[in-house]
């Protein structure tokens, strides 16, 4: 009987121990499948990072040629080249008979005007 005891009792304890090393074993996958997810997170982020600062060094690349310079200088300070003309054209439509046009058109299209037009409302 002490055998058959004996027997019984490390059959026990070597349940008891594959029970522990598998459920050790499931927290061990589980940590390292939420790491692996992680670590491709963060490595698409680099990815978009990356290409966020060759975009931005491209950018800063453009702000830097003679061509971005003078286009500000041009819009900015009204500034021209010598010997250069400078035409100005002025808009020629009266607000009056853009008025009656919209009159003319309907009723829809004066509220349109008024809520989603660029012109300045006096």
């Amino acid at each position: 009987m002490s055998r058959l005891f004996q027997s019984k009792l490390i059959l026990v304890a070597l349940f008891i121990i594959t029970v522990v090393s598998a459920i050790r074993l499931t927290h061990e996958i589980s940590r390292r499948v939420s790491i692996n997810a992680e670590i491709s997170e963060l490595k698409s982020e680099i990815q978009r990072m990356q290409d966020e600062q060759r975009s931005l060094t491209s950018f800063i690349e453009y702000l830097k040629t003679d061509t971005y310079i003078e286009e500000q200088a041009r819009k900015r300070l009204n500034l021209r080249k010598p010997g250069e003309n400078v035409v100005v054209v002025e808009n020629t439509q009266d607000q009056s008979l853009r008025t009656r046009d919209m009159v003319a058109s309907g009723t829809p299209a004066l509220w349109w005007n008024y809520f989603f037009s660029n012109e300045k409302k006096s």
